[in-house]
């Protein structure tokens, strides 16, 4: 069996269409040991080899009911040690308002809603492993990017930045992450 950091996992199962990872020991003690096969070494597993796997865990849906959903979304997903948030574009927490036009602005709400959703299932900002942030223009990265690190200061997770064409709502900004239990 080969040991395969979760990041490096999830990479090569992007890579890799068709492959299948499944879970040996579903009991989180910081590392996972994955069995790594591809369609053609499916037919090789047997029958015990199955009844081995764990039952699926339940996942526990985040709903914070700050503002009425664009779709049918939860906020976020815990699952096992793992949370997974919906992206969050900017609202004003009273008004409900879509900030369109401030990347500051947008940049902080989002966070901060962020902050929330994890302070609800019991984590914080020091928990995120990975973030995307979409920008409607990369003119406002830099505006972004000062924001953001205040928030994460001098060990920022793993991050990835990328312009679209739109966001919901005409938003300036949607942020998504994962955080893991420690």
């Amino acid at each position: 069996m080969t040991r395969i950091a979760p990041f490096v996992l999830a990479l090569v199962a992007l890579m890799s269409p068709g492959c299948l990872f499944v879970l040996e020991d579903p009991d989180y003690d910081g590392r996972y040991d994955f069995d790594y096969t591809t369609n053609d070494d499916r037919s090789s597993h047997s029958s015990a080899k199955k009844s081995a796997r764990p039952e699926r865990r339940e996942r526990d849906r985040v709903v914070l009911h700050r503002s009425e959903t664009i779709g049918p979304f939860s906020e976020g997903i815990s699952s096992g040690p793992f949370f997974f948030s919906s992206g969050q574009i900017p609202r004003d927490p009273e008004s409900g308002d879509v900030v369109t036009d401030d990347a500051t602005l947008g940049t902080r709400l989002v966070l901060e809603g962020l902050s929330d959703t994890l302070g609800a299932v019991g984590l914080g900002l020091e928990d995120v492993v990975k973030v995307t942030v979409f920008l409607k223009s990369m003119d406002d990265y830099a505006a972004m990017n000062e924001v953001y690190a205040s928030f994460f200061g001098e060990d920022p997770p793993a991050r990835s930045t990328v312009e679209v064409s739109a966001l919901a709502r005409d938003a300036v900004i949607e942020i998504d992450l994962i955080a893991v239990r420690r």
